[in-house]
């Protein structure tokens, strides 16, 4: 929670440093920018961290058996 109320404290501190002209339009940007920003990181990390699918195993013929290791 703490670190929410940090988020929201360095986004409206950060308008407080620069000549803007309406603070609610400043974090109206800054919240826009940090939903794309945390969405594409989001994405990147899904994409990277993605379940694999194993490869089927492909048969020659009907009821072919994959190859065993020899006893």
């Amino acid at each position: 929670m703490r670190k929410h109320v940090l988020a929201v404290l360095v986004y409206v501190a950060e308008a407080g440093k620069y000549s803007v002209p309406a603070v609610g339009s400043w974090i109206a940007v800054e919240l826009g920018a940090g939903v794309v920003q945390f969405t594409l990181y989001g994405a990147l990390l899904g994409w990277v961290h993605r379940a694999r699918v194993p490869q089927a195993v492909i048969s020659s013929g009907a009821g072919a058996q994959p190859p065993h290791a020899p006893l």
